[in-house]
């Protein structure tokens, strides 16, 4: 009998977060289930790995891992259609915006991913905000030092008035602490499995825009792997694993949240509708530069509102 295919997937956040939980692991034990001892594979957790978390594509390309967790809006010249996931308002919750984002990519409607194979496509649930500093209504966001995800979430923080600036997810705790940033967008899974909720004690929850995250392996990496090992990894990948990450995030978001809520020391805040409404109309001069600026952009747009209109 052959050895298994041992392949090392990087992944720079802990073993206990719930994209690895809830996405990653499940994907690996099933792959390897399937693949009846052709495949092993091994997840290297806590960037162990090595690299930056901002910088995670450039060790599959040099082979220092087979696969890993990367976050494209790092590099938004590179996947530049990304930024259509970070409109505000496109999406109701992490499932509509994973299996759109997964079948996005499928299609091929999405440029940046033609040279990987994409194990795992899946997005986070809605941003909202949350700040060590008092944040109970739009107003109080004028000036406030925010960590935004991506550049889309930067601007989207610029046009109400903050000074955003992007910071990776593995910084922002020690940023609000040494008060360099008073807060973040976020959603309650990273919100508590990242510390960040030791450090922030107001919630607003106005929906921002999603951030894209992918478990990506160059082409040529799994061109190279024996046929059972890719039918394995090609089963496993795609809607099967977003719809799982989906639902497990989901599932724990909504824990989370209870928890937020039944907290004295948090102040949770419903923006009303005339914030919701003045947020907006920030936001569209932004989104209509940038469907101005390229005609592929608006044909981008409707074509990842038809995948969220056949999901829904």
């Amino acid at each position: 009998m052959e050895a298994a295919t041992r392949l090392i997937f990087a992944f720079h956040a802990p073993a206990t977060s719930a994209t690895l939980v809830g996405g990653l692991k499940p994907f690996a034990e099933a792959a390897m289930r399937d693949a009846k001892g052709a495949l092993d594979i091994e997840i290297v957790t806590d960037g162990r790995a090595g690299g930056l978390l901002t910088d995670q594509v450039d060790l599959i390309e040099s082979g220092k891992a087979d696969a890993a967790f990367v976050i494209p809006g790092f590099t938004p010249t590179r996947f530049p259609d990304n930024f259509v996931f970070g409109i505000p308002g496109i999406f109701r919750n992490i499932t509509e915006s994973s299996l759109t984002f997964s079948r996005a990519i499928g299609a091929g409607v999405l440029r940046g991913y033609e040279n990987f194979f994409v194990i795992g496509a899946f997005c986070t649930e809605p941003f909202t905000l949350h700040s060590g500093k008092k944040l109970t209504t739009l107003a109080d966001l004028k000036g406030m030092k925010l960590r935004a995800a991506n550049m889309a979430d930067e601007i989207m923080l610029k046009q109400l008035g903050a000074d955003a600036r992007v910071v990776p997810g593995d910084k922002i705790l020690e940023q609000i602490e040494a008060g360099t940033i008073d807060g973040t967008t976020m959603h309650a899974g990273p919100l508590v499995d990242l510390g960040v909720s030791r450090v922030t004690s107001y919630d607003y929850f106005l929906r921002l825009g999603c951030a894209p995250l992918t478990i990506l392996m160059t082409r040529q990496r799994f061109a190279a792997l024996p046929t059972p090992v890719q039918d394995a990894i090609q089963k496993f990948s795609g809607d099967w694993f977003a719809s799982r990450y989906a639902s497990h995030n989901a599932a724990h978001n909504d824990t989370l949240l209870a928890t937020m809520r039944a907290d004295p020391k948090r102040t949770m805040t419903e923006p009303p509708q005339a914030e919701i409404d003045a947020a907006a109309k920030a936001f569209q001069p932004v989104i209509d530069q940038w469907l101005a600026r390229d005609p592929r952009n608006q044909r981008t747009l409707d074509a990842v509102k038809a995948e969220l209109a056949k999901l829904r």
